[in-house]
């Protein structure tokens, strides 16, 4: 008969768990999605079950009943490949053998003692440093392709709550980098729970919740956040950062207040590159990582981990990224767009069919930008038959030639087609082109902003 745990599928998804100490766990008869499976952790059980690779979340603190000898406990701490393989060892000593486990250590904060001989570890530092090598970890796996099924009712509290947290943040991230079209295909997040194991050979019943979330309308930094970036960060990765951030924050504006005519003009919107985005993101995941990493101090009877993370802007960093994963979505969107331009003139077509038929259609939180952009459109193809092939403004062709007395309230009332700035003109086919006067380039992009 064939071992129900074992699956020939290619692993597809991470199963995560916060482990305590291994000596703790019983082997126990899991049952996830009707299917049996004999393993310590919960985490083996689905990853054998579903044919995922297993990642075990180990806090420093667990060197406390990994290693009795206070010498040792601190050569484990300072180097994480051997703490790494000692959990592995503990593990394989209870017959927990996967062959796709892997760990990943995580910080721990406050006092912890080792029984046996009587020391204690101080780890210093803040909540936020277990926050961030969470987001670190998961982040690196939906990098990968992969999806997360976490498993929290194992571990000390605090870290399946932040586990559970984070998940919902990398979420999303994975849903603003695809905006403003849906991921394809959909990450599928799990959450995973079961009653703790009292006896031997226990049969534990394992449930399961999709993780799900909805994205606002909002770009994850504003204006002014992007200006603070250089209390973060300095020198060339702060102005790269501010520079990429504001276009991308101009781009989500000209989709989100229905202004479609700046993304088409490279003086208010410039095109970042995919490689320059994907750099400044590895830039700042390798500026926090930095900012987590410890140093062990050893005593007679205490081992201090030393992490100065007492200012740590988590949720700062985090939307940073985000934006980024954002910025990056919206650049390719961009670059596709600027394909239709013609001589430096957009045609008045694909402003229809990237943003009405594309971006707008069948998107209720866009419904009301939809109609009013079709208004526009439809007044400015009223003019058809009176335009020639010479550029006029807009302004010549309505109300009578009078100039906006307010141009800012104007430009958003008119969906970006300010008849002030805006020149018009058809070509030999009659196509309808549209772009601004490069003199205003300036003014567009400040009134995006909300200067």
């Amino acid at each position: 008969m064939n071992n129900p745990c074992i699956h020939d599928s290619v692993a597809s998804s991470a199963v995560l768990q916060v482990i305590g100490e291994p000596k703790n766990y019983k082997k126990t008869r899991y049952v996830y999605e009707n299917e049996p499976c004999e393993a310590l952790l919960a985490a083996t059980a689905v990853a054998d079950i579903t044919g995922g690779e297993v990642i075990l979340l180990a806090p420093e603190s667990l060197v406390t009943s990994l290693e009795p000898d206070i010498d040792e406990a601190c050569k484990l701490l300072e180097n994480p490949k051997m703490f790494e393989q000692k959990v592995l060892e503990q593990l394989d000593n209870g017959s927990e053998n996967h062959p796709k486990t892997t760990v990943e250590i995580l910080p721990s904060v406050g006092s912890f003692r080792q029984r046996e001989k009587d020391w204690r570890i101080n780890a210093q530092g803040t909540f936020a440093a277990i926050e961030a090598a969470l987001f670190l970890i998961m982040k690196k796996l939906v990098k990968e392709g992969r999806n997360i099924t976490m498993v929290v009712t194992s571990g000390l509290n605090i870290y399946p709550a932040l586990a559970l947290r984070t998940l919902y943040n990398i979420l999303t991230y994975q849903l603003l980098a695809a905006y403003p079209h849906e991921p394809n295909p959909r990450p599928c997040h799990k959450i995973v729970y079961h009653t703790i194991p009292t006896q031997e050979n226990e049969e534990i019943q394992i449930e399961t919740q999709a993780v799900e979330t909805t994205i606002y309308n909002a770009f994850p930094l504003t204006n002014e956040e992007i200006n603070d970036l250089g209390t973060v960060y300095r020198g060339d990765l702060r102005g790269n950062l501010v520079r990429c951030l504001k276009n991308g924050l101009k781009t989500f504006i000209c989709i989100n207040r229905n202004t479609p005519l700046p993304l088409y003009h490279g003086k208010i919107i410039e095109e970042i590159s995919q490689e320059c985005v994907e750099k400044l993101e590895q830039q700042v995941a390798d500026d926090l990582r930095k900012r987590i990493e410890h140093t062990v101090e050893k005593e007679k009877v205490q081992i201090t981990i030393k992490r100065s993370t007492e200012n740590l802007p988590i949720s700062f960093i985090r939307r940073t990224m985000m934006a980024l994963a954002m910025t990056k979505s919206l650049m390719k969107l961009v670059k596709e767009a600027r394909k239709n331009m013609v001589n430096g003139f957009v045609p008045l077509d694909a402003i229809k069919t990237l943003f009405i038929e594309e971006i707008y259609q069948n998107r209720p939180h866009f419904t009301h930008n939809r109609h009013l952009l079709e208004s526009e459109v439809e007044n400015i193809e009223k003019l058809r038959d009176r335009l020639g092939e010479t550029e006029q403004y807009l302004m010549n062709f309505l109300s009578g030639g009078k100039g906006s007395s307010d141009m800012v309230r104007n430009f958003f009332a008119h969906s970006g087609f300010l008849g002030d700035i805006t020149y018009v003109k058809k070509d030999s086919s009659s196509r309808i082109l549209l772009r601004y006067d490069s003199e205003r380039a300036k003014d567009v992009g400040e009134w995006l902003l909300g200067r």
